[in-house]
């Protein structure tokens, strides 16, 4: 658990490569696809997160976009959201496919608010991993909300999330885009 979670778990596959192989010559593209395959296998083992279907619908019903920001190339992202039934939800999706710098480098996130002309005051960005906090944090979001999927709401208040959730069954995504700055940071964990 911790090699994945220190090295794998929200990175990027070069990044993967070059933290656990540093000295093993790797072709990344063939390492990738093999990844990709098995990951996509063993899919239908993904834990959907409690409450995100129904928060899904709600953001789209208050006239916000989503989007998905990930570390994962298109053909898994696509997969995911296909799998756990949200991609009617989504806007658009960043992946790795599309960024020169994936996560923990801001690029990923610029692309998105490029993409809908949207300042950092009116994003709320979802993240569960060290590698996407940094990435979020660095284009100072209106909120950043910490997800314990893997990692606890310490380590997450540690990283830098406003807010920390266990789930998406209580959230009020419109109280919080109506939240002042000084009320965010008040918050820490629901």
């Amino acid at each position: 658990t911790h090699i994945f979670n220190t090295y794998i778990q929200g990175n990027n596959d070069a990044y993967v490569v070059s933290a656990l192989l540093p000295n093993i010559l790797v072709d990344l593209c063939t390492l990738s696809t093999e990844k990709d395959k098995l990951f996509i296998s063993n899919i239908n083992k993904l834990v959907v997160i409690e409450g995100v279907h129904d928060m899904f619908a709600k953001i789209k019903r208050l006239g916000h976009k989503i989007y998905i920001v990930t570390n994962c190339n298109r053909c898994v992202a696509a997969a995911i959201t296909s799998h756990i039934n949200v991609i009617e939800y989504i806007d658009f999706i960043v992946s790795s496919s599309d960024c020169i710098n994936g996560k923990p480098h801001p690029e990923p996130y610029l692309k998105a608010m490029t993409k809908y002309n949207v300042t950092n005051d009116r994003v709320l960005i979802f993240e569960d991993s060290k590698s996407g906090i940094l990435s979020a944090k660095s284009i100072q979001p209106r909120c950043l909300i910490g997800l314990t999927t893997n990692y606890d709401s310490e380590m997450l208040q540690q990283l830098g999330a406003d807010l920390i959730l266990n789930n998406y069954l209580e959230f009020d995504v419109d109280g919080v885009m109506n939240l002042v700055n000084a009320e965010i940071s008040k918050l820490k964990i629901c």
